[in-house]
């Protein structure tokens, strides 16, 4: 917003947001959420529990947790 010197007061979501939205269920595994997360070029998921967002997964969370997966989420990052 404000690198482009946007209003934020007047920005609608809808001309900001990803879509469409990714979500993973809370019992994916954390090797299926990384392939999810590299394939969409995303860097937070969103986990959803019957219809009810239970949290956000990020590339950081995987990393810090299973440090071996670096090289299947680092793509993220580095891929435009």
């Amino acid at each position: 917003m404000v690198a482009s010197a946007r209003d934020p007061s007047k920005v609608k979501l809808d001309s900001i947001m990803s879509y469409p939205l990714i979500t993973v269920s809370p019992y994916l595994n954390i090797r299926e959420a990384s392939k999810k997360m590299k394939e969409h070029k995303i860097k937070r998921l969103p986990v959803v529990e019957s219809g009810r967002l239970v949290g956000i997964l990020t590339t950081f969370d995987i990393l810090k947790t299973i440090p071996q997966l670096y090289s299947e989420v680092v793509k993220v990052w580095v891929e435009p």
